[in-house]
């Protein structure tokens, strides 16, 4: 599946998206960042974190909501990806 952010700068996600970049990139100015996008739904949300921790030594999230919002079958989906 081919990385698809919003194209609207106006966009509050390609805003949000831009802000993570921009922090990690000043916080490691050396490493290789990989940035996933996925539709904003549970499944999207199992895909990303997948695609991800297959691809990658260091994963770090900073979308979604609390533990609590999701159901219990996307929580053991999370859980069992590694």
């Amino acid at each position: 599946m081919k990385n698809t952010p919003l194209s609207k700068v106006t966009d509050v996600e390609s805003i949000e998206n831009m802000l993570d970049l921009e922090l990690i990139g000043a916080m490691c100015p050396n490493a290789t960042i990989n940035m996933y996008f996925s539709p904003n739904m549970d499944q999207g949300f199992i895909d990303a974190i997948s695609q991800a921790c297959s691809a990658n030594n260091i994963v770090s999230i900073s979308w979604g909501a609390s533990e609590i919002s999701y159901d219990l079958a996307t929580l053991n989906s999370i859980i069992v990806i590694k």
